[in-house]
């Protein structure tokens, strides 16, 4: 099915987009979620912007497929930084890029799907889960939390935040 996309929803998309140079990221300034993603609200159904994005640039998205990026920030949306995969390449693409979640000194077995960058600091007893993670050789410290839900959306929040940043420049 094609999707029919009226003039309004297209304009409300671009008033929330910065940008910039076919190079650079476009990143998406309208509300995002937990993980970083530009979603627009169309007929009371949140749609992830870089999909919609996807869609005006180049047609309908095949049923199952993901859009993916290129540049690893969730916040953009500029067509030339996407490309289309099944959930196994999408699941690849992560893995390769060192994004996919493994435990690490984390006592909660529940908490299976934390980061690799939320570590446990047992000696901390207010603040025990810390979020450090690592970019071009350097160790970028994101700070101490109390919970690891906590931590994980910190380091959620700050890696899109510092990708984004980066290929800005």
């Amino acid at each position: 099915m094609v999707r029919m996309m009226d003039q309004k929803i297209v304009d409300r998309f671009w008033a929330k987009v910065d940008r910039r140079t076919d190079y650079e990221c476009w990143k998406w300034l309208g509300s995002t979620d937990s993980c970083g993603y530009g979603r627009l609200n169309i007929n009371q159904k949140l749609e992830g912007a870089h999909r919609l994005s996807w869609e005006m640039a180049n047609g309908e998205i095949e049923y199952g497929m993901c859009v993916l990026h290129k540049c690893d920030c969730p916040a953009c949306v500029n067509p030339n930084h996407l490309f289309l995969g099944t959930h196994t390449d999408n699941m690849r693409d992560m893995t390769n890029k060192g994004r996919h979640a493994k435990i690490t000194n984390v006592p909660h077995r529940k908490y299976f799907d934390l980061p690799k960058s939320v570590r446990f600091d047992k000696n901390n007893k207010t603040n025990p889960y810390y979020v450090r993670f690592q970019y071009d050789k350097k160790s970028i410290y994101v700070g101490c939390f109390p919970s690891p839900d906590l931590a994980s959306k910190a380091y959620k929040h700050a890696i899109s935040t510092f990708i984004c940043q980066h290929n800005q420049s």
